[in-house]
């Protein structure tokens, strides 16, 4: 199964390196993170916020400038080109593409009892 947040965070940090080649951002400086309102999209980053005030931008030119350079992958989300839906303020917004839910539908059938499950121990001590 694809790991939307793996492979979104590497295409949007793969257009960031196009168009702000000197930029210290990191996958973890990303943030995926799920909308506070779900009209927005289903994921969404603040990262174009950050970059604005790195290179003296707004941040929805900041934005901008990093969905000029965005490859669109519809297995992951549904392409956007006019950004009209993907770019809200300083955040980049995504919807999740038919084919990226149809696929976790079939990981829930295959599979019930693991689906939604962490299979990475965490590291953590909660007590």
């Amino acid at each position: 199964m694809l790991d939307i947040k793996k492979e979104l965070t590497q295409s949007i940090l793969a257009a960031i390196r196009t168009q702000f080649p000197d930029c210290p951002i990191d996958a973890e400086g990303i943030g995926l993170e799920k909308p506070k309102n779900p009209a927005f999209g289903d994921i969404a980053t603040p990262v174009a916020i950050a970059l604005g005030k790195m290179n003296k931008l707004p941040p929805p030119q900041a934005a901008q400038r990093i969905m000029a350079a965005f490859v669109w992958d519809d297995r992951l989300v549904l392409p956007d080109p006019s950004l009209a839906h993907t770019i809200a303020g300083g955040f980049i917004n995504f919807r999740f593409s038919a084919a990226y839910l149809q696929e976790i539908l079939h990981a829930a059938v295959v599979a019930p009892d693991a689906f939604g499950r962490n299979i990475v121990p965490s590291a953590k001590n909660i007590l």
